[in-house]
């Protein structure tokens, strides 16, 4: 579920073959838009690219009953003795943030 980094982009490709929910929420202190948060789904038919900035909270989870695929690519190479890998409570929005409702 919920992660970020403060040193790291990334950008995120799910294949139009696979679907996945996407959730973005801006804990940046400075941000204009802090607090803000986003769902969106990737892929579902559809090929795009996601930009997500350093200090964005980000995950995403399988809505199918199927395997997904999400390739992502970063600006800095991971460091193993210092990783920008910050998790925040899976469920700190609510558990229904990361369910569809069909309406």
């Amino acid at each position: 579920a919920w992660h970020l980094h403060f040193q790291q982009e990334d950008v995120w490709f799910v294949p139009p073959t696979s679907k996945l929910l996407v959730g973005l929420w801006d804990v940046r202190a400075e941000s204009a838009t802090k607090g803000a948060t986003m769902r969106l789904v990737l892929g579902d038919g559809k090929a795009q690219l996601l930009y997500i900035p350093r200090g964005v909270g980000h995950g995403a989870a399988n809505i199918t009953a199927c395997r997904q695929t999400l390739i992502y690519f970063v600006n800095n190479q991971f460091d193993a003795a210092q990783p920008d890998e910050h998790r925040l409570d899976a469920f700190a929005l609510g558990r229904e943030f990361w369910q569809i409702s069909v309406g």
